[in-house]
C-alpha cells in the first residue's frame, strides 16, 4: 500500500533547510521565526526524535491560504541573526548561515578537501600526525589522499 497526500487546495506551505558556517553545521539550535499575512509561527531545529530514528532537519511550515512569506528570521546558534523577506510559498528554501537563501548545492561540502581535512583533524587529536598537514599544498593532499584511499581522486562518502 503507497499512501499519498496531495494536500487540500488553497493551503501553502514553505519548508527550510538549514546550513551553518559558524554554527554547526546541521544547524541544531537554531530558531526560526515566521510571518506571513498576521500569523506568526515559531520553530527551533532539533535532532534525534526518538529510538533509533531521526526527525527530518528541515523546518516545515503550513501558511494556510497566504501565498508569500512577508519575513524569516534566523537565530544561529553562534548568536547571528538572518533576516529573509518577500519569500514565495511551496517551495524548499537552503539557507546557509551568512549568506541567505543559496542554490541547495551549497549546502552541501566539497568532497576532496573536506574530507581531507576531516582525516587531518580526527589524526591530529589521536597524536598520529602533526598539525603540519594542514599547511600541505595541494598536490601534496593528493598525494597524501592517494596514498590513504588508494584513489586519486576522492569520490565522497
Amino acid at each position: 500500500m503507497i499512501l499519498r497526500n496531495h494536500g487540500v487546495p488553497g493551503r501553502h506551505w514553505v519548508s527550510l533547510e538549514l546550513s551553518g558556517t559558524k554554527s554547526n553545521r546541521l544547524a541544531i539550535g537554531a530558531r526560526i521565526k515566521l510571518s506571513a499575512s498576521g500569523m506568526r509561527q515559531t520553530e527551533q531545529i532539533r535532532s534525534g526524535g526518538s529510538y533509533l530514528s531521526q526527525s527530518d532537519l528541515r523546518a516545515h511550515f503550513g501558511l494556510g491560504t497566504a501565498t508569500k512569506i512577508d519575513g524569516v528570521e534566523i537565530r544561529w546558534p553562534s548568536g547571528t541573526t538572518d533576516v529573509m523577506k518577500n519569500l514565495e510559498s511551496d517551495k524548499f528554501y537552503s539557507v546557509l548561515e551568512g549568506k541567505g537563501v543559496v542554490p541547495s548545492e551549497q549546502m552541501r561540502p566539497s568532497t576532496h578537501s573536506n574530507w581531507l581535512q576531516c582525516l587531518n583533524n580526527i589524526l591530529t587529536s589521536l597524536g598520529l600526525i602533526s598539525e603540519r598537514v594542514c599547511n600541505l599544498s595541494k598536490k601534496e593532499q593528493r598525494s597524501m589522499s592517494t596514498r590513504v584511499t588508494g584513489q586519486t581522486e576522492y569520490s565522497g562518502v
